[in-house]
C-alpha cells in the first residue's frame, strides 16, 4: 500500500447527522441561550473545517472517499483497501478519485 487516503463525509446528510448528535448530547432544547450559542458555534466550525479539508484534498488531487451514502463499516473498509491497493504514489491512485 502506498499511503494516505482521506475518508470524509460530504453533503447535507453528514451535517444533519452531526447536528442531531450534538443537539441530543447537549440537550439543546433544554439548554440555556448561551449553551445553544456554544453548540451552534461548534457546529459552524465543524462544517467550515470539513469544507476546507475537502477543498484542500481535492485541490491537491489526493484520493478521497466519501464516508456517507449509508455504506456499512465493512463496505467502507473494502473501499478504503481497494483505493489503497490502487495507489501509485502516496494519496494518489492511477484513476484519480
Amino acid at each position: 500500500m502506498a499511503g494516505i487516503i482521506y475518508v470524509l463525509r460530504k453533503g447535507v446528510a453528514w451535517r444533519d447527522v452531526v447536528r442531531a448528535r450534538v443537539h441530543a448530547a447537549g440537550c439543546y432544547e433544554a439548554a440555556t441561550d448561551e449553551e445553544q450559542v456554544l453548540m451552534d458555534k461548534f457546529l459552524a466550525r465543524t462544517e467550515r473545517y470539513q469544507t476546507l479539508m475537502i477543498d484542500a484534498i481535492d485541490g491537491l488531487g489526493l484520493d478521497r472517499i466519501d464516508a456517507g451514502g449509508g455504506r456499512s463499516a465493512a463496505e467502507l473498509a473494502d473501499t478504503v483497501l481497494a483505493a489503497a491497493d490502487a495507489q501509485t504514489a502516496v494519496g494518489r491512485s492511477s484513476g484519480g478519485r
